[in-house]
């Protein structure tokens, strides 16, 4: 009798240790877990702490600036002193080349070598160019294409490579006149500075199309969106929010009041009593 009061007795007990809650929770190791407990129960603190930080960070930011790198200067190790000899001892100014082709004539026929004549002596005047190599002149046999059909006028723009570009315009400018000077061949230029032009022009002429395109659709795209969010607040009747949306286009580009038509209000005629006994009877 004994041993079975006592077996039940440690039941109890083991049952009433597995079913009553502890008197405190358990503290969990996990840091990431405890640091979200902690945020829970201490919202405000987290939130504004977190806000504090950013602003601190940020002044911090702005106090010590910011480093650009220049992509333009040699980078560290070896190959940055390889690159800073080379920029001090072998500089290079920005090569040009303007091509004269045509289809039907050749090297040595008077229109062509016309045509490379006055090239040569329309880059040479610019002050721009400097170290110009004619395909005519002796030992400048690989200035001309193996047909005879093209040939290349090089030279160079003077200063710094980086910024040769800024000193393309005179170049173009007189490559345009040759080109309209001889129109039964092609004359153009091509090389470092003119490419680098070419892009920042394309770049910004797009950009000014992307501008001409995109405010018109935004504009269009607001209308539309907070017209519809007007009419949604305005009724639920069909009939009736439709008109909404139109005064937006009021003359001084504001909201004006609308007036709505008293047939979008009036409510529609109740059917005959007749007709109503019949459906339903």
């Amino acid at each position: 009798m004994s041993r079975s009061t006592n077996s039940k007795r440690r039941t109890d007990e083991s049952r009433a240790a597995v079913t009553a809650p502890a008197d405190s929770p358990r503290q969990s190791r996990n840091l990431a877990a405890r640091m979200g407990g902690w945020s829970a129960s201490h919202w405000k603190t987290a939130t504004f702490g977190w806000l504090a930080l950013v602003v601190v960070a940020f002044g911090l930011g702005g106090a010590f600036g910011t480093k650009t790198i220049d992509p333009n200067e040699a980078g560290p190790g070896e190959s940055g002193r390889m690159d800073r000899i080379l920029e001090a001892g072998f500089e290079q100014p920005a090569g040009e080349s303007v091509l004269v082709q045509s289809d039907s004539l050749r090297v040595g026929d008077p229109a062509f070598t016309s045509a490379i004549a006055d090239v040569v002596v329309g880059v040479s005047a610019l002050d721009a160019v400097q170290n110009v190599r004619s395909p005519l002149e002796p030992g400048n046999a690989g200035q001309i294409a193996p047909g005879g059909h093209a040939a290349l006028v090089e030279f160079e723009i003077r200063g710094d490579a980086d910024t040769a570009a800024e000193r393309i315009d005179p170049v173009l400018d007189r490559v345009d006149e040759l080109q309209r000077a001889h129109p039964q061949l092609f004359v153009g230029e091509f090389g470092d500075a003119s490419a680098v032009k070419a892009v920042e022009t394309a770049y910004g002429e797009d950009l000014a199309k992307a501008g001409l395109l995109s405010l018109p659709v935004t504009l269009i795209i607001l209308v539309v969106a907070f017209g519809a969010l007007v009419a949604a607040a305005v009724d639920d009747d069909p009939d009736v929010a439709w008109v909404a949306p139109f005064c937006l286009l009021g003359g001084n580009g504001q909201i004006e009041t609308c007036e709505v038509p008293a047939a979008a209000v009036e409510p529609a005629p109740a059917a005959p009593v007749q007709a109503v006994a019949r459906f339903t009877g």
